[in-house]
Formats: structure tokens, sequence, C-alpha cells
């Protein structure tokens, strides 16, 4: 193997800050004081407006909605009441509802919807009741329905759906409390699939939402059909 060697470097030349301050005392740009902004995240559409979720010294993280301009941008609620955060994530629209996952106190992190209103923004299933958290994952809009992966005490982490309304647990792949942990959730014609776990087969491809509402299970290079 031939080994190739390189020139010695030349000496820089003195940069405007050596020669202002001195060699040895140019000031150190990696630790420059940062401005604090209110850091806007997952950003998401639904009709002319855009929600996200943003921070700001009085409220914390919580959920805004914009219509391109500073007297349209407002703090759609307060979730997580005072300066704590419910860390708004996973934005999702369904239709004219926006889906996220936000936090309290009381019931946790756990699924939450908003028609862009105070009042139109409420929790939609504890899953995981009292302060417990289901931690809603993977939200996926499918036809007129939330598609998501969640906790609950007796289920472990399942497939769930929801219209806002009714959320129902679409099967209980791994029994008991260990959960399939359902991951990467995608839109395939109207049809979920992921991947989960189950205990005779380990981490496979599934499909839900067939004729009979229940999840079907398919080896790799198989094909998937409801």
């Amino acid at each position: 193997m031939a080994l190739c060697s390189f020139p010695r470097e030349r000496p820089l030349q003195r940069t405007v800050e050596e020669r202002r301050h001195g060699a040895g005392n140019r000031p150190d740009r990696r630790y420059q004081p940062r401005i604090p902004g209110s850091d806007p995240a997952y950003l998401t559409s639904v009709g002319s407006v855009v929600y996200f979720s943003a921070a700001e010294p009085v409220a914390g993280r919580e959920l805004w909605k914009s219509d391109g301009s500073v007297a349209g941008t407002t703090l759609v609620a307060d979730v997580n009441a005072g300066p704590g955060d419910s860390a708004p994530m996973g934005l999702t629209a369904v239709g004219a509802t926006l889906f996220f996952r936000a936090f309290e106190p009381v019931h946790g992190a756990e699924l939450w919807k908003t028609d862009g209103t105070p009042g139109g923004t409420t929790l939609v299933a504890d899953i995981a009741p009292g302060a417990a958290s289901s931690d809603p994952a993977d939200l996926v809009a499918i036809d007129d329905l939330l598609y998501f992966s969640a906790s609950s005490p007796d289920g472990g982490r399942e497939l769930w759906k929801s219209d806002g309304t009714y959320t129902v647990r679409l099967a209980e792949i791994w029994p008991g409390a260990t959960g399939s942990n359902p991951t990467s959730i995608a839109n395939f014609a109207g049809t979920p699939f992921f991947a989960a776990t189950a205990p005779d087969t380990g981490t496979e491809l599934w499909a839900a939402g067939c004729s009979a509402g229940r999840a079907l299970r398919h080896r790799w290079r198989r094909a998937v059909r409801c």
C-alpha cells in the first residue's frame, strides 16, 4: 500500500482579531451569548392557518397558530397553565381538527385536539388514567381517522385510532402489559402499515384497518393483503 506525505502547513497570517487584541487573545466565538427565541417547532397547516409549538416566558411551551400576520399569531391555549410546558408535539391535521400530544399534571402526556379556539382545545382520551402518561406517538391521519401508538397500563404500547370522540385500541398484538411497540406508522392506500413486535415472531410488518378492524401480520417479502 502506497503512503502519501503531505507538506507541512505554512503558518497562517495574523488575523485582524490577533492584530487588534494581540496573539492568543482572540475572542472565543464559540461562547458568544445567544439571544433566546420562541423556537417554533412542528409547523402544521390546517386550512389557512399554521399551528406550531412555541415557548415564551409567561405560558411556557404551548400551542400557537398564525395566519401569517402579527395580529393573527396567537396562543391557542395554555394547556399546562402558567409557565410550565405542555410541550405539544406530533401535530397532525384530520380535516379541520388538529390532534397533538400534550402534557399537563392532572392527566400526564395524552392525546389532545383543537379547532383553533381555547374552548375547542380539549383532551381526547385519558388512555393511561390519572397523572400517568400514554405518551401518544407516530400520529398519522388516514381518511377521517387518526392512528397512533399509545401506552395503557393493561395493554402496554399498542396501535390506537380516534375520530376525536371515540378512541379505541385496534389490537393487542403482544398480550398483556408488554405491548408490541408499533413504530413507523404509514398510510398506504387508506391502510395503516407499521412495524410491531410479537412474542412468537419478533418485529415484523403489520397492517391494520382491515375488513374486521383487526391487525394482520405479514412476513417480510410476502404480499400484504386485507
